[in-house]
């Protein structure tokens, strides 16, 4: 889940009520998220004009 106003970028588990996996803090305006082959997260951003790639496992992968 991708949080607009505070940049941040969270990883639940499917279970109801459940605490957040990881969280990924200072993205600039996410505002849409995918996943590619790999597993990555790629969440786009228009205000910064880039898109940030993440592991699954919630490490910065690159961005583009």
């Amino acid at each position: 889940m991708t949080d607009v106003r505070t940049g941040m970028l969270y990883k639940y588990r499917l279970e109801a009520d459940a605490e957040p996996v990881w969280v990924i803090q200072d993205l600039i305006s996410p505002t849409g998220i995918c996943v590619d082959a790999n597993g990555n997260i790629l969440v786009a951003s228009n205000k910064a004009e880039r898109i940030y790639v993440v592991s699954s496992e919630g490490e910065y992968v690159i961005n583009y």
